[in-house]
């Protein structure tokens, strides 16, 4: 490879003069087809795309967003039908066509023989029946190369053609079924749209020794029920991990319960349970759900607290002490949240009407105003 020095004469394109680890650093924060797209700027970057330690596949540099043709109404003649048809076919051509283009990229992208470990893997990839083969060669060979970070993300459609309407082939992980998986390294892992198997939560406290950061959207949770057990839980976390987000997961028949004795950050929108209280959090994120409650009672040393969809109900009048024991809590944001009769700044509905007298309540919900105020500011 071209040293910077040979590559551009003094007073040319400084850009091209800057070494190639700072290079390598400056292509890492494009997604890796922009990155190949800069072998055409010169010999000297004809090949500093290859040793980029982060790749980034992403079905939206491949794909052409464009809408279904509109079939004809009842009674259309034999031309708009047959107009319909051929627009049809000439859409799964292209996207035929665009499909393969992005298999043969990345298959390239990432050789069976890579050499060095990756610092990011990020794989982002449609709801689509053909590559869902594929996006398991894929996830095999990023983790084969282990990766510092890796972000999988599966599109499936919400609006029925997604996993839930496709159970014959979901789209599964579990380090165990990748062959070769290297997970000593790992410090950040993100998934979404996909299915956890069983043994998903025990990988991560014995697999991942390092990881911090871990986030969970729109994942279903596959774990063996017992009927008669009270112990059918899902433990999420581990003792290393620092930041935790989990967005729309579901497990039938399960809990879900956190063990995480050093997380400093929480973003849940979920029902969750926490083991033991968790002295380390400084900043925490709740969507009210049943058993919010209780997950707050284990988050009273934060010192930043969002509360969701709350109700007045939720707030003071069933646990009227809890907010007194956040004795760390400097900034409070009630988001969507129920607390009066009227609309409150950065509270997007109105109360429910509660059959406690409306001087009673009134009062009860001016303390309560009162001391988010003070906590706030």
């Amino acid at each position: 490879m071209e040293t910077a020095a040979a590559a551009a004469p003094a007073g040319g394109d400084r850009l091209s003069n800057l070494p190639d680890c700072l290079l390598h650093s400056v292509l890492s924060c494009l997604r890796s087809r922009q990155a190949v797209h800069t072998s055409l700027l010169s010999r000297r970057w004809r090949h500093l795309w290859r040793a980029v330690p982060c790749v980034d596949v992403d079905h939206r540099d491949f794909f052409f967003d464009e809408p279904q043709p509109v079939a004809p109404g009842h009674g259309a003649s034999d031309a708009a039908m047959g107009a319909f048809r051929e627009a049809q076919s000439k859409r799964a051509a292209r996207e035929k066509k665009q499909r393969r283009v992005l298999e043969d990229f990345a298959d390239a992208v990432l050789p069976l023989n890579g050499a060095w470990p990756l610092d990011a893997y990020r794989l982002h990839i449609r709801d689509d029946l053909h590559l869902r083969k594929a996006m398991d060669r894929w996830i095999r060979r990023g983790l084969a190369r282990g990766p510092a970070e890796l972000c999988v993300a599966f599109d499936y459609d919400h609006h029925g053609a997604g996993y839930n309407s496709c159970w014959k082939d979901p789209l599964a992980f579990g380090f165990s079924i990748f062959d070769g998986a290297v997970t000593g390294r790992l410090r950040r892992l993100s998934l979404s749209g996909l299915v956890l198997l069983q043994g998903f939560p025990d990988e991560l406290r014995s697999e991942c020794p390092l990881l911090e950061d871990l986030q969970l959207v729109n994942c279903q949770c596959i774990t063996q029920f017992l009927p008669g057990n009270r112990r059918n839980i899902i433990r999420i976390g581990s003792r290393s991990l620092k930041r935790l987000v989990i967005e729309g997961v579901s497990s039938l028949h399960h809990r879900l319960c956190l063990t995480a004795p050093t997380l400093v950050s929480l973003n849940v929108d979920t029902p969750v349970a926490v083991e033991d209280e968790i002295w380390s959090l400084a900043v925490a994120s709740i969507s009210c759900h049943a058993g919010a409650l209780i997950l707050l009672k284990s988050l009273r040393s934060a010192t930043a607290l969002e509360l969701r969809r709350f109700t007045t109900w939720a707030l003071v009048e069933e646990e009227p002490e809890l907010f007194h024991e956040y004795h760390n809590l400097r900034t409070l944001v009630l988001t969507e949240c129920e607390i009066g009769d009227a609309w409150m700044p950065g509270c997007g509905a109105r109360a429910k009407e509660h059959p406690e007298s409306g001087e009673t309540r009134a009062a009860r919900l001016h303390g309560a105003v009162s001391f988010f105020s003070q906590v706030s500011n």
